[in-house]
């Protein structure tokens, strides 16, 4: 073990914390929550998206600042997306947000709130686990010897080499299982 496998630890002991904190039903309605922020931003973007472009005039200024009106055309298209979409995502994030701190109430009643508690750690921990596979997925994109001994020495890295395929392969077809059966 090095020291990117205690940072790596770490992270997953501070999701475990924040999940014993908030409770299952905040982490659950937090985690659906963004599953449905970032299915109504891809689904309503273009909508917004034309809306904007009715009443922003963005081209103008683009072609002003480019020569080529072949990339400015295609500069407005990406900024108005990127736009449209980070509206909607973030303001349904924010809403789901407030929702989901409400749901915090349920650690303070005696019976059920140790229970949410528990459970909450342990989903922030898969939480933690989750994002601690994708830290370690971007970290082997570099190639500088730094972070090549680190990852070379890690544990926990190839832990998750072994078991990230295996993971993300059962959560896919969880997910595409579930909304087929929605659709």
């Amino acid at each position: 073990m090095n020291w990117l496998d205690y940072v790596l630890i770490f992270i997953i002991i501070l999701n475990f914390y924040n999940g014993c904190k908030y409770g299952l039903l905040r982490q659950v309605a937090g985690l659906l929550g963004l599953f449905i922020a970032l299915y109504a931003a891809l689904y309503w973007s273009g909508d917004l998206k034309m809306y904007l472009q009715e009443y922003i005039k963005l081209q103008e200024v683009v072609t002003v600042l480019s020569s080529n009106g072949e990339a400015s055309l295609w500069l407005t298209e990406v900024i108005f997306n990127i736009a449209a979409f980070l509206i909607i995502f973030i303001v349904l994030s924010l809403i789901f947000g407030l929702i989901a701190r409400k749901l915090s109430l349920f650690n303070k009643i005696p019976l059920v709130g140790p229970l949410n508690a528990l459970l909450g750690g342990i989903l922030g921990a898969f939480k933690g686990i989750l994002l601690v596979f994708l830290i370690a997925a971007l970290i082997s994109l570099v190639e500088t010897g730094f972070w090549m001994k680190a990852i070379e020495a890690s544990a926990i890295i190839s832990l998750s080499r072994h078991y990230m395929p295996l993971l993300f392969g059962l959560i896919f077809d969880f997910v595409v299982g579930r909304l087929g059966k929605l659709v």
